[in-house]
């Protein structure tokens, strides 16, 4: 078996594992792998912005995310 289908099978079964409520992250993720769309200036500029934050600290803990998510009024 080569790497690429072993890597294949590992993907497959992570995502029949997923739980219900991240297939739509994880499908939107996928799909955004395959957009063909160049990025403009304001991507870069996004992205040069998101690279400062990180290199500075200023990141949160998905799981920190998630439980200030949950307490938002429907």
């Amino acid at each position: 078996m080569t790497t690429a289908q072993i890597e294949r099978t590992k993907l497959s079964q992570i995502i029949r594992d997923l739980p219900d409520e991240k297939i739509t992250v994880v499908l939107n993720f996928i799909e955004d792998i395959f957009d063909d769309e160049p990025l403009t200036e304001e991507d870069i500029a996004d992205l040069a912005e998101a690279d400062a934050d990180i290199a500075a600290g200023r990141v949160y803990a998905w799981e920190d995310v998630e439980r200030e998510m949950a307490a938002l009024p429907l």
